[in-house]
């Protein structure tokens, strides 16, 4: 268990230390790897403005190729046979550089795969930058012939040019680079190893210490659970000042305090079982007297129970007549306010009939006066056909005169031509007034027919509205002797009323007096119900604290038993 214990603490040590040197030795990768890939930046600048610089003269710039493609400035400086300083810093720095006019290579470091690497063109995405907008332009992992590269380009121009005529390239490899970050950090994580390997080291010592105290305490924990509080300490354990040492020295405690209680557990384990016995056969005794008692408060507590349902019953009871009295209290309060009601509309009926009566006769009395006026009118329309007769007749003795006179201007000839137009005109107005006697003699045939259904009509009217008159005072005689009897139910309803709020009140003289009863029989059943319950309550506490007395008396056989197993 040391081993295994010690394992533990080392590892858990060990964890945090390993998962920190991880994280650091990443962090110091990305912050490394940034620093360098500025620094080289910086470089690669500083060497593109020195070969831009290189190649420049101070009485002037203009910039050509000849027909060999070799780059010249002026007509004396050939600058592709320049080219000790670019060699010189690829041999010392292994920097990598190119000279361009517009986007061709002319003058380069770089060794392709002919080792002619001159007259290749610029990428596209640097010619946009350097020569179309005339910036410096930084880019990392370009592809140049094949090989990832960090690369810086600058513009040159011709004096008389604000245009770039062509850009000078410096570039690294970023293998290179890589390979700088990868032997820095391989430094720093051999550095680390070391101190994880030492801290290591330490801290196997110290949880080796740490858990040698602990597995020393558990030792003597083992001993004290066996029983063995006789064996010495081994006081270079107990000397140390951190927390396994406060444990060994609480366990040295323990041992010393347990044996004070084991001793004493001893002396007065006897003394506990005798009190034991003497407090059962006591409580034996009590829980007899008990029982009876107990038996005598539940009879009486039963009767009383069985006497206080009975008048909770009765006042039920009593209680539900009286809510029959209120509700018939409240039925005849309705009856009441309906018998008013029904007076009421029954003088408003009344008063309504003798109204319907008066106009009945003022009704009887204009069809009365209407079937006159239809006789008369019948009368004229009579004597208005005689006298269309009569027109008839004259029409037609007219209409004769005229064909007669027609007839006698045609003999005349030319001298009767007037009276032949006259005799016409007369002979259309004849027939014209015959046309219209017959029309109006229609109508009046019409009418008279109508006036006669009109006469017919109004006699059968006398004869309803002399019904209904009959009617009309047979209602009224009965609305008469309903308000008799409205009046009568009145007065009935008013001593049903009376009588009723008599028995309510007696119905309350009697809720009272059980209500009494039943609260006294209430607190008489509640109160031997107390009685019993305590009884009861006092019984079983006697009992528990007889079986808790025959518990003290085997706890303290078994307290004995288990003492033994000390050695003090």
């Amino acid at each position: 268990m040391k081993l295994k214990l010690k394992g533990k603490f080392w590892a858990m040590s060990m964890l945090p230390l390993l998962l920190a040197t991880i994280i650091i030795a990443i962090i110091m990768d990305y912050r490394i790897s940034g620093h360098l890939e500025t620094l080289v930046k910086n470089n690669l600048y500083d060497v593109a403005v020195m070969e831009r610089d290189n190649i420049s003269l101070s009485e002037g710039n203009s910039y050509r190729l000849d027909q060999d493609g070799n780059l010249w400035n002026g007509d004396h400086y050939n600058i592709s046979e320049d080219t000790e300083l670019i060699d010189t810093i690829k041999k010392n720095n292994k920097i990598e550089t190119s000279i361009f006019y517009g986007n061709t290579r002319c003058i380069t470091t770089l060794q392709g795969s002919s080792n002619d690497t001159t007259g290749n063109k610029a990428d596209p995405k640097v010619t946009d930058v350097v020569l179309k907008k005339g910036e410096e332009g930084f880019f990392k992992n370009i592809s140049i012939l094949g090989q990832k590269c960090y690369g810086i380009y600058i513009p040159y121009y011709d004096d008389n040019s604000d245009e770039p005529v062509g850009m000078v390239f410096a570039g690294m490899q970023s293998a290179t680079i890589r390979k700088m970050v990868t032997d820095i950090m391989a430094v720093i994580v051999l550095i680390m190893l070391i101190l994880v390997i030492l801290s290591a080291i330490c801290i196997w010592i110290l949880s080796g210490q740490i858990t040698g105290r602990i597995a020393y305490g558990v030792k003597k924990l083992g001993e004290i659970a066996d029983g063995n509080l006789t064996n010495p300490i081994d006081t270079k354990y107990t000397k140390s000042t951190d927390e396994t040492g406060e444990l060994v020295r609480s366990v040295v405690n323990l041992q010393q305090k347990l044996s004070e209680i084991v001793g004493n557990i001893s002396s007065e384990s006897d003394v506990v079982q005798k009190s034991a016995q003497i407090m059962d056969n006591e409580l034996m005794r009590t829980k007899d007297t008990l029982e009876q008692i107990e038996q005598a408060v539940a009879e009486i507590a039963d009767g009383a129970t069985s006497q206080a349902a009975d008048a909770q019953l009765m006042n039920n009871d009593v209680i539900f007549m009286g809510e029959r009295i209120q509700e018939t209290n409240e039925n005849i309060e309705k009856i009441h306010t309906v018998a008013n009601h029904m007076e009421k509309n029954s003088l408003r009926a009344k008063n309504t009939l003798q109204e319907l009566e008066d106009i009945n006769t003022e009704v009887k009395q204009s069809i009365q006066v209407i079937s006159q006026q239809t006789d008369t009118t019948n009368e004229s329309a009579q004597r208005i056909e005689e006298a269309i007769n009569l027109i008839t007749t004259i029409a037609e003795e007219t209409n004769l005169l005229s064909l007669n006179a027609s007839i006698e201007a045609a003999r005349a000839g030319e001298q009767g031509r007037g009276f032949a137009v006259v005799a016409s005109q007369i002979q259309k107005l004849a027939e014209q007034s015959n046309e219209s006697a017959q029309q109006i003699g229609e109508s009046i045939t019409v009418l008279l027919k109508d006036s006669e259904n009109a006469v017919i009509t109004m006699e059968h009217v006398k004869e309803v509205m002399n019904k209904q008159n009959q009617m009309l005072q047979d209602t009224k005689n009965v609305f008469d002797i309903v308000a008799e009897d409205i009046n009568a139910s009145r007065k009935e309803i008013g001593r049903i009323a009376q009588n009723s709020e008599e028995l309510d009140k007696a119905r309350e003289q009697v809720v009272d007096r059980v209500r009494n009863i039943s609260d006294v029989s209430e607190r008489y059943a509640a109160s031997t119900e107390e009685t019993s319950a305590s009884t009861t309550e006092m019984n079983t506490k006697i009992q528990k604290v007889s079986e808790n007395a025959n518990q003290l008396k085997t706890v303290s056989d078994n307290l004995k038993e288990n003492v033994h197993i000390f050695k003090l």
